[in-house]
């Protein structure tokens, strides 16, 4: 088959880099991106019931040790902060009992590494040691002794630890070494490895690995403002979560990653941010305002409001902020407002992931020709779609294989479009100039193996490298098989000449 590439008429490509989204469903904030190890740290959970989403501060913490005479009781009255009001208070008749965090099913920790711990404790009468334990089961794998001051008010305790041996299954307990009654809100145990202090660092390296060129991500949703997001957790207003849903119906979420924390990961990805508001039309002024402070947030100057925050947060300068996606029933109007208001500031109208498709490699072959628009992590045992970029466990994180694809579509494709076309429809293909190099991707969706010659009106090289990624129809990467479908380098058959394998997505590098 001969694929024909032209010189003539080769059109710059607008948007460099593929899309990653930061969508908070298949859980993939909390207990995933967000490195905090504990699950409804803050008692500030939600649970979708028969009546609506009601607050369930007690969700993913129980007695401990098993059988331990301890009293539970999640509390509102006199709260560390106001914004979040719930709190537990631990009434332990036995010493050596207490509270255990779940943390979505225990984690994993390496031999010597080291974790930043940090709670509030309010005592009043209670004169002996606390001990802030890691277990696995019943059994205390290393801990903290530590005094608490009975002075009636809220203080915090924070700590730097290391585990002592690997271990998976990890879970954390705050026990009292005898009998008596504190009052514990605002856990926190995060990795000292965390990217930014607050990202999943293999997350992070995977998205590095892509070279995304942008990071889309809710800012303003479902009547939720960002402005609720910013600033010292501790004083955050609880987002509603997408990930809460009849399968799961529970929320944990835990304040940590907000707008600015995305602003940030964007810019340490070199991706451009681009976050996406909502125009319900229902407080139309109300939405405008907060699509207009949140640009100002983003790149006004250190004299303006918005500006002022982040710098106060400790970005002084602005970041790197050209788009803003808009959604929502008044979205049209909203984009002319900010259009007036930031000329320069692109709007776009929405950006939608196109359905749910199947995790298989004929799926991914299907989508390949006009790309993904997919959240980007999933959680075993937690995904309410199909499909991610990356799943992930609380040890690891597999790429599925769009996530490949995506990583080769990003890496390999140059800057400016040339006109290109293959001798059989059936096979798309897409051609592009950078520098010294010609990229052409074709998919070869059939289950047999196709010889292509590729010939040109113009210098386009020699074919110097095939990088192809090929699988059965039904194949997909999983965490028992995470290689079953990668990108391999393969020899060029001739200088202009390939054989494609069956079932495949192949880029062909040429170099002048």
């Amino acid at each position: 088959m001969k694929i024909t590439i032209s010189g003539e008429g080769k059109q710059p490509i607008r948007e460099r880099g593929v899309t990653v989204c930061l969508d908070d469903i298949n859980g993939a904030i909390d207990g995933g991106l967000y490195a905090e190890l504990l699950e409804n740290r803050n008692f500030e959970s939600k649970t979708l019931t028969d009546e609506g989403i009601v607050p369930d501060g007690g969700y993913a913490w129980e007695a401990f040790p098993e059988g331990a005479n301890v009293a539970l009781k999640i509390k509102t009255d006199r709260p560390l902060v106001a914004e979040n009001p719930h709190y537990m208070r631990i009434t332990a008749h036995e010493g050596g009992a207490g509270m255990r965090n779940l943390a979505y099913g225990g984690f994993s920790l390496e031999r010597h590494e080291e974790l930043r711990v940090s709670l509030w404790l309010r005592a009043f009468d209670y004169k002996g040691k606390l001990s802030l334990a890691f277990c696995r089961g019943e059994e205390i794998l290393f801990e903290k002794k530590f005094k608490v001051r009975a002075d009636g008010k809220w203080h915090r305790y924070a700590f730097k630890l290391k585990a002592k041996a690997a271990a998976k299954g990890v879970t954390a307990a705050l026990l009292l070494k005898k009998a008596g009654m504190v009052h514990a809100d605002c856990f926190s145990v995060m990795p000292q490895s965390a990217v930014h202090g607050i990202f999943r660092k293999d997350f992070v390296r995977l998205m590095k690995d892509m070279k995304p060129g942008f990071i889309r991500f809710a800012a303003s949703a479902g009547g939720y403002s960002w402005k609720q997001g910013v600033g010292d957790p501790m004083h955050r207003v609880q987002a509603p979560s997408a990930s809460v849903s009849e399968d799961f119906p529970n929320s944990g979420q835990t304040f940590g990653i907000g707008v600015y924390e995305l602003f940030r990961l964007a810019e340490y990805l070199d991706a451009e941010p681009v976050p996406m508001v909502e125009a319900r039309g229902t407080d139309f002024e109300s939405d405008v305002q907060d699509a207009l402070d949140l640009v100002e947030f983003a790149l006004g100057g250190t004299e303006t409001m918005w500006g002022k925050l982040r710098a106060d947060l400790g970005h002084g300068t602005p970041f790197k902020l050209h788009s803003l996606c808009v959604t929502g029933l008044a979205a049209r109007r909203l984009a002319r407002c900010v259009t007036e208001a930031y000329p320069a500031v692109r709007i776009r109208e929405s950006v939608a992931a196109g359905g749910d498709p199947e995790p298989d490699w004929a799926s991914v072959l299907k989508e390949a020709p006009r790309g993904f628009e997919l959240p980007a992590f999933g959680r075993e045992g937690r995904m309410q779609t199909k499909s991610a970029l990356i799943r992930f466990d609380s040890e690891r994180a597999v790429p599925t294989a769009r996530y490949h694809v995506m990583r080769m579509r990003s890496l390999l494709t140059g800057d400016f479009e040339l006109p290109t076309a293959a001798e059989d429809a059936r096979f798309p293909v897409f051609g592009s100039e950078g520098d010294a190099f010609t990229f052409l991707s074709v998919i070869n969706p059939t289950g047999e193996e196709q010889e292509v010659e590729v010939e040109s009106d113009s210098d386009i090289g020699t074919l110097r490298r095939v990088f192809v990624t090929s699988a059965s129809p039904e194949a997909e990467n999983t965490f028992s098989s995470p290689d079953t479908i990668v990108p391999r380098d393969i020899a060029p058959a001739a200088s202009a000449a390939a054989v494609l394998p069956p079932y495949s997505y192949s880029v062909l590098i040429f170099r002048r």
